[in-house]
């Protein structure tokens, strides 16, 4: 189970509706309903009256934040309410990859204005601001310590950026992801989460296939109960369509090993079409470096090294599995 269920929204001085409502629907979308919406709440009681609201009355943003605060009982993250993320930004922040972690999150168009130090396993040691008057909400913060983050913020007064360097965040960069602050046209939204769907689903026999990293052994045993209770195979791996190394779906792959299974259903893709990044800064990764490292060295990745992005929605596979087992 992830362990994001709450997000506050820091509402911009001049709220653009349309983003805020997306936003708000990108989050529901991914299973979080508890929302704190805060700032310039004027005028917005009846139509979020569903979420907490926090009036700015002339408060500074580290005032609001605190305020917030009491209302936040876990971890959670915080946007902008004009942020316009695509879909795969928004799951990607609030899923599974950054747990246990506290994370700045990083690109090159919205942190012009500051300056960052960091280790090379990502752990910022340094950050300061550059012209810009942007506070630090304006960008996406996702917290695991929330009793150390509202300690940390109880004793600062101005120099906000302070509560990255005290509360060892990592910075994690979502340059892959279309992310913007400037205003745009609705018509353009729609091409920002535009994606292919693809129907060519290939049972592949997986003792052909490579898996390029670890897995979570407890995960692996929750997904196959799941998946032995449901009588089905819902969602297919994606693999390189050349050595048949796996990209995503290495959960599902142990699970098959355990149910006995022949085949699994799969889309095989070209690695060169597909965007590909670490998620351990201290780990290079690229095309190359994946195929060399898992088809001639033999070796896999740690869990939750490897990180892929596709420009097709992965569609739902409806397979017993009896139709997976041996012939």
């Amino acid at each position: 189970m992830n362990e994001i269920n709450q997000v506050i929204i820091f509402l911009d001085k001049y709220i653009e509706i349309k983003k805020l409502d997306r936003l708000i629907k990108q989050i529901n979308e991914n299973e979080i309903n508890n929302i704190i919406l805060i700032g310039n709440t004027d005028n917005m009681s009846k139509k979020y009256k569903k979420h907490k609201l926090i009036s700015s009355n002339k408060k500074k943003e580290l005032e609001l934040m605190k305020e917030a605060l009491n209302y936040i009982d876990g971890p959670f993250v915080s946007f902008n309410s004009n942020m316009v993320l695509e879909n795969d930004l928004v799951k990607y922040v609030l899923g599974s990859d950054f747990e246990n972690k506290n994370v700045f999150f990083t690109t090159k168009n919205i942190n012009s204005n500051l300056y960052i130090k960091a280790t090379k396993y990502g752990h910022i040691t340094s950050i300061k601001k550059h012209k810009s008057k942007r506070h630090l909400f304006s960008n996406i913060l996702r917290i695991h310590d929330t009793n150390k983050f509202k300690e940390v913020l109880s004793n600062l007064e101005n120099n906000y950026l302070d509560i990255i360097t005290k509360l060892d965040f990592e910075e994690a960069s979502i340059e892959y992801f279309y992310y913007s602050n400037d205003k745009i046209k609705a018509i353009n939204i729609k091409k920002i989460d535009f994606k292919k769907k693809l129907t060519n689903i290939t049972l592949i026999d997986i003792n052909t296939l490579k898996p390029i990293e670890d897995h979570d052994k407890n995960r692996a045993d929750k997904l196959k109960n799941k998946i032995l209770e449901d009588k089905y195979w819902t969602v297919p791996i994606i693999v390189e369509n050349k050595n048949h190394m796996i990209l995503d779906g290495h959960h599902r792959f142990e699970v098959s090993k355990k149910l006995n299974l022949k085949y699994i259903p799969a889309i095989l893709v070209n690695y060169n079409d597909v965007k590909v990044w670490s998620l351990r800064n201290e780990i290079k990764i690229s095309v190359k470096n994946v195929s060399k490292k898992v088809n001639k060295k033999k070796q896999i990745y740690p869990y939750k090294t490897v990180k892929h992005k596709y420009e097709f929605t992965i569609p739902n596979v409806n397979y017993s599995l009896s139709e997976l087992k041996y012939d």
